[in-house]
């Protein structure tokens, strides 16, 4: 099955040794959540790369997606990056609430993650433009919620005798968290990080309203979209609507797909089916922790956008 986001904050008390200054990364397969998880720890406690020790069979990899340099460490990998954009995007570091630059964090995660993704699904579908729509809110929720910094990063899986070809990409902060995030809105009646979670997905709930809820930030003096054509923008600071899981969610949802979603002591399990679940986590993420993958026969399927009734009510008149 591989190790994601689940284990990751499951196995940091018995893999971060800060005592000895050691960080044993396991000799398993393991996918971008749990990478994304040990950075943004790692990070978290100013851990150097120095300290982490990473099994051979694995250091190759860990080197091809910046994990090194994402915790200050130099790039060390011997070979040109051929893959990179193209099966996997290296490791994107966002900074949080207050960072002057993280918008030009924002715009790169995004387009690191985009180049992946357009590579893969060429074609302009549904799934392409829902699964790009969400990649940007995620990003932006790090830059806007996080208050510390996040990580991102995207592999592309091949089909073979068990599973069809899928995506998988991870977002992890190690910020304040949901729960936190909604005791500062002053949102009421939530009081455990379950509740925060459910809160979050709930259609229609959102910590602050803003129109436009898809509309994906871009820098004050970007020349370009790394999303495409059919994806609003702006340069607007502070632009999304709240936390958007609930978009994400339906996404997970409606095209097959899989999440981890951890925050404190809980983590949503959303399975292929999409039936959800709720686990309580041997330790505590103190920020918000996600996975998700997707297949990729799914997202290239030629569907039809459906038109809310009440939308489409108004477009009729108009066009009358």
């Amino acid at each position: 099955m591989g190790k994601d986001v689940q284990c990751a904050v499951n196995d940091i008390k018995e893999c971060f040794v800060r005592e000895a200054r050691c960080v044993t990364v396991p000799d398993a397969f393991i996918f971008p959540g749990y990478w994304c998880v040990f950075v943004a720890y790692g990070h978290s406690q100013n851990y150097p790369f120095d300290y982490f020790d990473i099994p051979k069979s694995l250091l190759s990899y860990a080197q091809a997606v910046k994990f090194p340099e994402a915790l200050g460490g130099e790039d060390t990998y011997p070979y040109i990056r051929c893959n990179e954009g193209q099966n996997y995007s290296a490791i994107a570091h966002i900074r949080g609430d207050g960072v002057d630059s993280s918008d030009g964090d924002v715009e790169s995660a995004n387009e690191m993650l985009a180049s992946v993704i357009k590579r893969k699904l060429p074609d302009e579908t549904l799934g392409k433009r829902a699964l790009l729509k969400a990649i940007g809110e995620l990003h932006d929720n790090v830059s806007s919620h996080g208050s510390a910094s996040g990580f991102s990063m995207a592999q592309f899986y091949k089909a073979n005798s068990y599973y069809p070809a899928k995506v998988n990409f991870a977002v992890v902060d190690a910020g304040i968290g949901l729960l936190e995030e909604l005791q500062r809105q002053k949102i009421q009646g939530v009081t455990t990080h379950q509740e925060a979670i459910a809160w979050c997905i709930q259609k229609g709930n959102s910590s602050k309203k803003v129109d436009g809820e898809w509309v994906q930030r871009l820098p004050a003096d970007a020349t370009h979209s790394p999303f495409g054509d059919g994806v609003e923008t702006t340069n607007k600071d502070n632009h999304h609507q709240g936390l958007g899981l609930h978009h994400f969610v339906k996404l997970v949802k409606d095209f097959g797909g899989s999440l981890q979603l951890a925050t404190g002591n809980c983590l949503l399990l959303v399975d292929n089916s999409g039936a959800e679940s709720y686990i309580n986590l041997s330790d505590t993420w103190k920020g918000v922790a996600i996975s998700c993958t997707l297949p990729v026969n799914q997202l290239t399927e030629d569907r039809v956008e459906v038109v809310p009734e009440n939308i489409q009510s108004i477009m009729d008149k108009l066009r009358a």
